[in-house]
């Protein structure tokens, strides 16, 4: 219960801070671009704890449980390396274009019909890639407390609606200062928590194949290797949560710069939750579901207090 009454007060006060903040939004470019003014600080932390999910959490550490570091190729290597490429080759000619949604550019270099089309196909991934994060949720508060997981993944659902509703970019840049904060401080007490106890020694004691990145049993041709690899790039530089943090920074010096802090970011902080889920099996050689392996972990090795950090770094890359 005072688990649970934590993760409550943590999530209440994320959505207070989304209110308060919607108090200032009086035009469109307020609430999606929050007026293009966010600068370094906010803006590679929102693109940070945007684009570092609750999957890249629990589905990536769920991945690595099952097949090892070869399934980096997408979290957190493959999505890293897309937030660079973003800041190298495309942040600051995008800023340059005073776009106000990724639907834009298509317009203007097109027609109001491809504008369309685009919109139908982009739509869809990010519906899939919120539903992801809306999973992961509710594998926490399944673990966290005695609810069915499509409950947990009810809350997590009413939950996102109300803030997204809410306060628009300048409240997300603000939470997303605290929940990247928080989310670092939590993966990074789990694995302290998760060493301290086993020794680096846990390192050795994981076969040599799943230290390899292109192991001998993978069987697949080469350009199923080459797919899985691209399409975290080549799909997610172009999506509109990536494209709008771009759009809402001061100018387009800040734009390149933030997207290449926060690939950096995200590729060290998401090496955490991923090696865990490498050496899980040493730890916890059975389970009923690879993506809980961070929740059983963090139940398995935090106090309470403990745990609630941890569960609230969870909520925080939701």
């Amino acid at each position: 219960m005072a688990i649970l009454i934590g993760l409550a007060a943590y999530v209440a006060i994320q959505l207070v801070i989304g209110f308060a903040v919607a108090l200032r939004v009086r035009t469109n470019e307020d609430y999606i671009l929050a007026g293009r003014s966010i600068g370094y600080l906010f803006g590679s932390f929102s693109i940070f704890a945007t684009w570092f999910g609750a999957e890249s959490c629990i589905g990536a550490a769920g991945e690595a449980y099952k097949r090892g570091i070869v399934a980096g190729e997408i979290d957190p290597f493959g999505y890293a390396l897309c937030l660079v490429v973003m800041g190298i080759f495309f942040a600051a000619r995008l800023w340059k274009g005073h776009y106000l949604t990724m639907a834009d550019i298509f317009r203007r270099r097109y027609s109001s019909s491809i504008e369309k089309l685009a919109v139908a196909i982009l739509v869809p991934t990010s519906v899939i890639w919120a539903a992801a994060q809306l999973r992961a949720f509710g594998q926490v508060l399944t673990t966290s407390a005695d609810i069915p997981i499509d409950m947990g993944i009810t809350i997590a659902l009413i939950i996102t609606l109300a803030y997204t509703v809410m306060g628009g970019m300048w409240a997300d840049a603000i939470n997303d200062l605290i929940q990247g904060t928080a989310l670092i401080i939590g993966l990074v007490v789990l694995a302290v928590a998760v060493f301290m106890a086993n020794g680096w020694e846990l390192l050795e004691r994981v076969p040599a194949e799943r230290w390899q990145l292109f192991p001998a049993s993978d069987t697949r041709p080469w350009y199923e290797v080459l797919d899985a690899w691209t399409v975290p790039l080549l799909n997610a530089v172009i999506s509109q949560e990536l494209v709008a943090r771009a759009l809402a920074s001061r100018s387009a010096t800040v734009a390149r710069v933030n997207c290449l802090v926060a690939g950096g970011m995200y590729l060290l902080v998401g090496s955490m939750p991923f090696l865990l889920g490498i050496v899980g099996p040493e730890l916890v050689p059975v389970i009923d579901h690879p993506e809980q392996i961070l929740p059983t972990l963090a139940r398995q090795y935090l106090t309470g207090g403990m745990y609630v950090i941890f569960a609230g770094a969870i909520i925080s890359a939701l």
